[in-house]
């Protein structure tokens, strides 16, 4: 329906202007903008939705690194090489601070959860692993989880949950091996 409507506008344009190319340039680049602002604001609408209305099992959602400090504990565990040092894995405890449960939500959303080199440059989760969006904790316990990044574990600096920087290199990088 929305796709008609917008053709029909695009063609009634062309057809009143002299100017064809000019007048489509400007309607398509109206129509993106449009389309870019709704879509942002209809993901906006949810995340809100989401945060103030408790999840069915009583738990508080968390978006942001503030939300995240006032709830939950965050400590690293352990970084790993993996497979033969291309991927780095890093084990997280996440430690609920509440008597409800907490879910940080849109944990896996691009950007949300880096690995930085020594240089700055940022490398996110490895998408072949499918991580859920979100993570539950239970209330007043605690709960570790893995994350893969496509960065050798001897070249990672930093972890970034949203804007908060845990430097790892106090962390020991244990092998494949070293699991045992």
């Amino acid at each position: 329906m929305l796709k008609k409507l917008l053709l029909g506008m695009l063609l009634l344009s062309l057809v009143s202007c002299s100017d064809t190319q000019e007048t489509a340039t400007e309607v398509t680049k109206s129509v993106v903008k449009f389309c870019k602002e709704m879509l942002g604001g209809v993901n906006k609408g949810i995340t809100e939705g989401r945060k103030e209305a408790e999840g069915v099992d009583g738990a508080s959602i968390v978006t942001d690194i503030d939300e995240i400090d006032n709830n939950i504990a965050i400590k690293i565990i352990t970084m790993k090489s993996l497979l033969n040092d291309t991927k780095t894995e890093i084990e997280i405890g996440f430690n609920n601070l509440t008597d409800k449960p907490v879910r940080i939500a849109n944990l896996s959303n691009q950007g949300t959860l880096l690995l930085l080199d020594a240089d700055g440059y940022s490398f996110g989760l490895d998408s072949s692993k499918g991580y859920e969006p979100d993570l539950t904790i239970p209330a007043n316990a605690g709960k570790k989880h893995s994350f893969l990044f496509n960065l050798p574990a001897a070249k990672a600096k930093t972890l970034r949950l949203w804007n908060k920087d845990f430097i790892l290199s106090k962390i020991e990088i244990m092998k494949e091996s070293d699991e045992g």
